[in-house]
């Protein structure tokens, strides 16, 4: 992946990427207010950890670089994933890449398509294979209006889509509703 050992990374769509801080210090907390939070069952839907979870947890977060756009669009997250992290449930996905998605100006929340795309290649490679999950309500994770893509380790691509690329740029009048 891209990202593991730089600070800098190039996108010809967003104008770059800088890394400014890591998965801690975007909390804006001291390591004794982080470790209270998760103690007290904060940004983890209630439950509670020990304090030395919550210590591994902050320590876990400090080696996760947090990555904004030269352009100021996007904020991301990406941390490579393992079986036992809580999101991977099959070995078959180890080193996953989940990508967490924000936009960085606190107030649009619309996504634009080609935009994830870029981000998709920037952060892991071209010829990586991701989705966005939209799960059963009962599974449905939505804290603060964060998109997430999960990039699928090298070699595995999905079982469905296209095989083949066709892309235009032009705007095709049939695919937009006359009636509005």
């Amino acid at each position: 992946m891209k990202f593991i050992k730089e600070t800098t990374l190039p996108s010809a769509r967003l104008g770059g990427w800088e890394k400014r801080q890591n998965g801690f210090q975007q909390f804006g907390l001291t390591p004794q207010q982080f470790i209270k939070v998760f103690t007290e069952g904060g940004f983890t839907n209630g439950r509670k950890m020990t304090k030395k979870e919550a210590k591994q947890y902050m320590n876990h977060r400090k080696s996760i670089g947090c990555w904004y756009s030269e352009k100021g669009d996007y904020k991301v997250v990406p941390e490579v994933m393992q079986l036992g992290s809580g999101l991977i449930r099959n070995e078959a996905f180890n080193n996953t890449v989940w990508l967490s998605i924000r936009k960085d100006d606190g107030a649009s929340h619309l996504c634009d398509w080609r935009d994830f795309q870029t981000i998709k290649n920037d952060f892991c490679g071209d010829e990586y294979s991701a989705i966005e999950i939209y799960p059963p309500e009962s599974a449905l994770h939505d804290t603060c209006n964060v998109f997430h893509l999960w990039v699928l380790p090298e070699g595995m691509h999905l079982p469905l889509g296209w095989i083949e690329r066709d892309v235009t740029y032009n705007e095709d009048p049939l695919q937009r509703s006359k009636y509005k």
